[in-house]
């Protein structure tokens, strides 16, 4: 009973509102013969109802608001695979290769294409600045072959100095023929280092 009264009803009632829209008339026309196909075997009748409304409510617009709301639509699910994609990313594996001291730290850590590596200090302590900082760079080099990449996909270095005033230059020396042709960014910083370092350099780089 309720099946022949309220089925035919909601196909006369999207039909109807649809009747000034032409241009989707085929699609609406589709949906009602499905509605009424459907109906008797809607239990209960409720959803088929939501459904009229929703349909006639689109079919009521004019193309261009019909055009926006899809517009916005497609934008909405474009913004959503984004913010997938970007969570994704944030989760993505942490990759570490331990060091010397491995219950202490790694040695360099990638993530996301980016390497960054532990300080490093040269392998004579009672050698030079311009000695200590070559042995340093030389176990640089070779971080960045074992991870992947090179100086010429380093993004920054950090140099830690005892005593700035004295070791600049010695270091620049060993420092600026070294680089490749790809400049990093760089920050020189004079802090108390231990064991009689004289410089300790770390890097990031890209993978």
């Amino acid at each position: 009973e309720t099946c022949a009264s309220s089925a035919p009803s909601l196909v006369v009632t999207l039909r109807r509102d649809c009747l000034g829209t032409s241009a989707i008339r085929p699609v609406v026309d589709f949906v009602a013969r499905r509605l009424q196909s459907l109906a008797c075997r809607a239990s209960p009748l409720q959803p088929l109802q939501q459904l009229v409304r929703r349909l006639s409510s689109l079919a009521a617009m004019k193309l261009p608001d019909l055009a926006a709301v899809c517009a916005a639509a497609i934008i909405g699910v474009l913004a959503e695979r984004l913010r997938a994609k970007a969570a994704a990313t944030s989760t993505a594996a942490i990759e570490r290769k331990p060091g010397f001291k491995a219950w202490r730290m790694s040695k360099w850590v990638k993530h996301n294409g980016r390497i960054e590596t532990q300080g490093l200090v040269g392998t004579d302590k009672d050698a030079t600045v311009d000695v200590q900082t070559a042995q340093a760079l030389a176990r640089l080099d070779a971080i960045l072959t074992e991870a992947g990449s090179s100086r010429d996909k380093l993004l920054s270095i950090t140099i830690y100095l005892r005593d700035i005033d004295r070791d600049f230059e010695g270091m620049n020396s060993v420092y600026d023929p070294w680089l490749g042709e790809e400049k990093p960014t760089r920050a020189c910083v004079q802090t108390k280092l231990g064991h009689g370092w004289l410089v300790e350099i770390r890097a990031q780089a890209a993978a």
